[in-house]
């Protein structure tokens, strides 16, 4: 039974039931998976493929060192490195977390650097270490300081404290180059702590962040920043650069102006005329005891220490069998600062349930809220509706949201209403879905692309987090049909020692279907979800700085088609309704409408179903981790070779499905 309410178990509050608070996400995560697997085995329904890390979820920046720093707080050292070698994420927060603390040493030279987590104390030890450190030194930096509060019911664990001249600072650490909105709440309970602890008030809250600028190859680098992204909108990088101008920057320009966008927020209006952002302790004025931030999560502190209170008395009770706790919908999964991490899971236990309760959280996002969701499960509880009574209520019924506000039906659902009440159980061709889908020429060029995406640099003088491709999939039409596609080798790219400009052009060269550019520009590119492969692209060139490559990108660019398009319910009225989609347009949601209903083709095309058709990467996530293990060196040469064969099976099957899918829908119009 823990002893202290922490910061994650606080956060941890807002987006799940107390129950789900107590069990934890390791066991619930577990129980789901195994719980899907079972309803998938007992069921009929075969259409969806089960994958509880879709392509979809794969996030631009993932916060490694937030990953690491749970599993500091929770698990023993041993089971930490274990994590690592397993993880890459969690090793890659290892490096952020030595190379943030050097940096922060840096930045207060004339303060000493101590470092508790050394010492392995307990935590009321440590708790009394800080306080005679911080009571006996002007200039000290302590790592893993300990506060605990007056009442013994909170504890938490600041990456650092700087006590500089007599006044006290806190610096939190986040493997980001952006700041976010959880963390001012996450400074929020560290504050609140702190400040209660030791009866001081701290002179400013900092975060320590991914620094945006070009490094040499294997390196990070950090800004301190004491202003943070509320959930407001602030000027965008693009406001800085006008277009044109943009296209003609050196990537050293665009990075130095897309770092100022990230550490010096500024609001495109303001009602008092200023555009300056506050500072992170104008916006949590705990010193005044007002929280103004977070009126709808803290009103007061009063309040604040009322969910403390709650909270600690929750530790108390004993924690529930994983099987028996209530997995019901519940607005607190989807908070506005952050989803609850089981999200995707629970997506997918809802939708492979027998229980017709869970048919409103079936649909995409992009049809339905998740908040309308809640309201319309609310209304067919208990009652086993079926689909089309769920329908009926979207078309008949107006929903008010939490804010006052009455929900517009978003123009994808309206379309997709509309294309099932046509079509019944047929696909629906939109206006111009047919004309797109014809338009495709004969000869064409499928290709795909992987990357990885880290903090660390993965290639010389380059940002971080920007999605370094390292391995490419291509099958050629010459116009001669599906018998006579040319597959070609894999690239996969060993990221061992980095990633070179030779590499990019290998990358590149791979893509195209002759070396001779006027006889490229014959060729269709066929990709999926474009603005992935149109944008690797521009930055591939853009690191090479060759006229030549410049061109063969602009050919490709030029005349790519995106075959997902054809799935995205929009204004552009070029898509196909599948009611069995529910507005969902992912490859791996998409391919086995072919293998269900166009064997013919799915085999014909050279597919393979993803679960059971592969070897060791089934997805997107298992793809970039097998390369960030190598990257870091976790994959000795021989394991590499075999997930370079396993990466190429994975990776030429998501073209495969695109050449599938593309035929299906000729077919169909045929």
């Amino acid at each position: 039974m823990a002893k202290y309410v922490t910061k994650y178990f606080y956060l941890n509050s807002f987006n799940r039931t107390d129950d789900q608070l107590l069990v934890g996400s390791i066991a619930i995560n577990d129980f789901l998976h195994k719980e899907i697997v079972k309803e998938i085995e007992q069921s009929n329904n075969k259409f969806n493929e089960f994958d509880e890390t879709d392509d979809e979820s794969i996030k631009e920046e993932d916060d490694s060192f937030s990953l690491y720093k749970q599993y500091k707080e929770t698990v023993s050292e041993n089971q930490l490195k274990n994590l690592a070698d397993i993880d890459p994420k969690v090793y890659e927060g290892n490096i952020i977390d030595e190379e943030s603390r050097k940096f922060v040493t840096k930045q207060f030279p004339d303060c000493q650097a101590i470092d508790l987590s050394k010492d392995h104390l307990t935590n009321e030890d440590a708790f009394e270490k800080t306080k005679e450190l911080l009571t006996n030194n002007d200039n000290i930096i302590i790592f893993q300081s300990v506060f605990i509060t007056k009442n013994k019911k909170a504890i938490t664990k600041p990456d650092a404290i700087v006590k500089r001249n007599g006044k006290v600072y806190i610096i939190e650490t986040k493997g980001t180059t952006s700041t976010k909105f959880v963390h001012i709440l996450d400074l929020f309970y560290q504050v609140n702590v702190i400040e209660d602890s030791m009866d001081i008030v701290l002179e400013n809250y900092y975060l320590c962040i991914v620094k945006y600028e070009l490094l040499p190859f294997g390196q990070v680098s950090f800004v301190l920043v004491d202003k943070c992204h509320d959930g407001k909108t602030p000027k965008s990088f693009d406001t800085y650069t006008k277009k044109d101008e943009y296209k003609i920057l050196s990537l050293e320009a665009k990075c130095a102006k897309k770092a100022y966008a990230k550490e010096h927020l500024i609001w495109e209006d303001k009602d008092d005329g200023s555009n300056e952002v506050p500072s992170i302790k104008e916006m949590i004025q705990t010193t005044s005891g007002k929280s103004n931030f977070l009126s709808t999560i803290c009103a007061d502190i009063k309040q604040f220490w009322e969910t403390i209170d709650r909270l600690h008395d929750l530790m108390q009770k004993p924690i529930p069998d994983v099987s028996k706790i209530n997995y019901e919908p519940v607005q607190k999964y989807k908070m506005s600062y952050k989803d609850v991490d089981f999200w995707l899971l629970l997506r997918d236990y809802y939708y492979f349930s027998n229980n017709l309760d869970y048919l409103p959280f079936q649909f995409s996002g992009k049809l339905c809220k998740f908040e309308v969701a809640c309201k319309i499960y609310n209304m067919i509880k208990g009652k086993n509706v079926p689909f089309q009574t769920v329908i009926n209520l979207f078309e008949t019924n107006k929903f008010t949201l939490a804010n006052g506000k009455t929900w517009n039906k978003p123009t994808a659902l309206k379309q997709y209403l509309f294309g099932i009440s046509k079509s019944k159980n047929a696909p629906y061709f939109s206006e111009h879905a047919i004309e797109f889908i014809k338009s495709i020429r004969d000869k064409k060029v499928y290709f795909d692309f992987e990357s990885l995406n880290l903090a660390i640099r993965v290639v010389d003088k380059y940002p971080p987090f920007m999605q370094t491709v390292n391995q490419v999939s291509v099958v050629i039409d010459r116009g001669k049909g599906l018998g006579y596609l040319e597959e070609i080798e894999p690239v996969v790219i060993d990221p061992v020692n980095g990633i070179n400009k030779n590499d990019f052009k290998t990358i590149i060269d791979a893509c195209l279907p002759s070396k001779n550019l006027e006889e490229c520009k014959e060729y269709d590119y066929i990709v999926f979800n474009k603005n992935f492969e149109t944008i690797r692209l521009r930055e591939m060139a853009e690191y090479i700085n060759e006229p030549e490559y410049n061109e063969k990108v602009k050919i490709i660019n030029d005349n790519i088609v995106d075959i997902a398009e054809s799935f995205i319910i929009n204004k552009d009225n070029k898509y196909v309704v599948f009611k069995e989609l529910k507005g969902f347009y992912s490859i791996k949601k998409v391919l086995p409408l072919v293998e269900k209903y166009a064997n013919h083709i799915f085999k014909a095309a050279g597919c393979v179903n993803y679960k059971t058709g592969l070897d060791g990467i089934h997805n997107g996530t298992e793809a970039q981790n097998a390369s960030t293990k190598r990257f870091f060196n976790k994959l000795s040469d021989e394991e590499w070779k075999i997930n370079v064969k396993n990466l190429g099976k994975y990776c030429n099957n998501d073209v495969r499905a695109m050449i599938a899918i593309e035929h299906y829908l000729k077919s169909l119009i045929n």
